[in-house]
């Protein structure tokens, strides 16, 4: 394995943004590993996106909601690869429904797994660049409602996704001239597993729904890209990157009619997943 090659750690990325991000990484020429609380499923992934890519895949299990687990995919990263370059807080859980309606179970659920997942990767990177007295980069993705704007039928998630916006405004200022740059990745509606759970959850998508989707969504494939290219290419500390802009959208309304959803067969009746694309 080249030295000069970086290593990414990327959090639950055996399926949608996660996983890939992490191919798009590799393709980059950027060692990747792949975690996830399933060891077998992130070795297998990890086996999958790896195959005749320039660099090498490995896949660990990691509950980021244990700090051990988090401490030890950290360890065993850089006893298998040598050393982070880059470590990525993506694991996230989204469960949707009115607040009175939300178990207390799924609450803390999210709140475990998106935000204290959120401050044991943080606390691992940055003790673990330190330690190793090696540069790094630590990025977080965020999610809908992270700007504080309101997202009906998801205020658990949307709250968890405030929070981790401001831990890591905080955590770029007591950064600020170390060795260790910070940022998070914004990357809008992304149709991804947890999308079309909750989706059947509902009983379907009414048509102003299905076009305001069409308008707004994007497939995980276009967003791994544009993080990759992101945490392999940025220089600016603390900063937010924000994929969906406003000025996106209005560029899309204004080029006609954007189809998304049918890619996706449960959606569409019968779209094959084969065909699904990826920009």
């Amino acid at each position: 394995m080249p030295e000069s090659r970086k290593t990414a750690v990327v959090t639950g990325s055996t399926r949608g943004i996660g996983r890939a991000l992490a191919e798009a990484l590799l393709t980059r020429g950027i060692n990747v590993v792949v975690s996830s609380t399933n060891a077998e499923e992130a070795r297998a992934v990890a086996e999958e996106i790896g195959r005749d890519m320039p660099a090498s895949a490995l896949g660990l299990a990691c509950d980021v909601t244990r700090p051990e687990d988090v401490n030890a995919l950290w360890a065993q990263t850089c006893v298998q690869m040598g050393k982070v370059d880059i470590w990525i807080n993506n694991a996230g859980l989204a469960l949707g429904g009115p607040l009175m309606q939300i178990t207390d179970e799924d609450m803390r659920s999210m709140l475990d797994v998106n935000v204290m997942g959120v401050v044991h990767g943080c606390r691992t990177a940055i003790r673990g660049f330190a330690q190793a007295e090696h540069a790094g980069a630590l990025y977080t993705m965020l999610g809908a409602g992270a700007d504080g704007s309101l997202v009906p039928q998801m205020s658990g998630y949307a709250a968890s996704k405030v929070a981790v916006t401001y831990l890591m405004d905080c955590l770029a200022e007591e950064t600020l001239g170390t060795p260790v740059l910070t940022g998070s990745l914004s990357p809008g509606l992304v149709i991804t597993e947890g999308f079309l759970r909750e989706n059947r959850k509902t009983g379907g998508m009414p048509p102003e729904r299905r076009a305001q989707v069409n308008l707004i969504a994007d497939h995980p494939a276009t967003i791994g890209r544009w993080a990759a290219r992101i945490v392999d290419t940025n220089t600016k500390h603390g900063k937010t990157f924000h994929w969906l802009t406003r000025r996106k959208i209005r560029e899309r309304a204004r080029s006609g009619r954007r189809e998304v959803l049918s890619a996706y067969p449960e959606l569409a009746g019968g779209a094959s997943q084969a065909n699904l694309p990826g920009g």
